[in-house]
């Protein structure tokens, strides 16, 4: 009789244990499954994707269909991640956005130096240590902020860490090829 109370606490414990290690991988996919999807539904408007001819030698003239670019022709080599002082050819930041990258870009033209200063370092606080995201000056914007993704933008006129979040985790790795880097 005691013993086959122990054999069924045994039996009780060894289920228990499976209940509990498929619950840990089944919550662990759903993490891995959000992650590599980019975690939500797009944000920003949809723009039409220009494009994909071959790589083009870096210096080469092109004029995307909007400022700044979403997806088209590109350099053969992709721009790194983190926090940029001075502009980059699109043709690197637009080879970023084909393997999945976030640029947000940032536009002082109507910024006296200390507002510059600060959304400088806001943009660069919210970039900085990120995969696959890139903080970038552009003059000529219509708007103080843009957020790009593969065929993507989001233009913003004050800065807004939230919206600036909410992009990332939804537009990151939503491109042609977000494995590649």
């Amino acid at each position: 009789m005691r013993e086959a109370r122990e054999q069924k606490r045994q039996r009780q414990r060894i289920l228990r244990v499976v209940w509990i290690s498929a619950a840990i991988f089944i919550a662990a996919g759903v993490v891995a499954l959000l992650v590599l999807r980019g975690g939500g539904t797009a944000l920003g408007e949809a723009v039409p994707i220009e494009p994909r001819v071959d790589h083009f030698e870096p210096g080469t003239e092109y004029e995307y269909s909007t400022n700044p670019p979403t997806s088209g022709p590109h350099y053969d080599e992709p721009a790194e991640a983190g926090f940029y002082s001075e502009p980059v050819d699109d043709g690197y930041l637009v080879h970023s956005l084909e393997h999945g990258y976030v640029v947000v870009w940032y536009n002082c033209d109507s910024l006296d130096a200390a507002a510059c200063d600060t959304l400088a370092s806001n943009v660069q606080r919210e970039v900085q240590g990120r995969a696959k995201v890139i903080g970038m000056p552009r003059s000529g914007m219509e708007t103080t902020l843009a957020l790009t993704s593969w065929g993507r933008l989001l233009r913003l006129d004050e800065f807004d860490s939230a919206t600036i979040r909410a992009f990332i985790r939804a537009n990151l790795n939503q491109a042609p090829e977000p494995n590649a880097d």
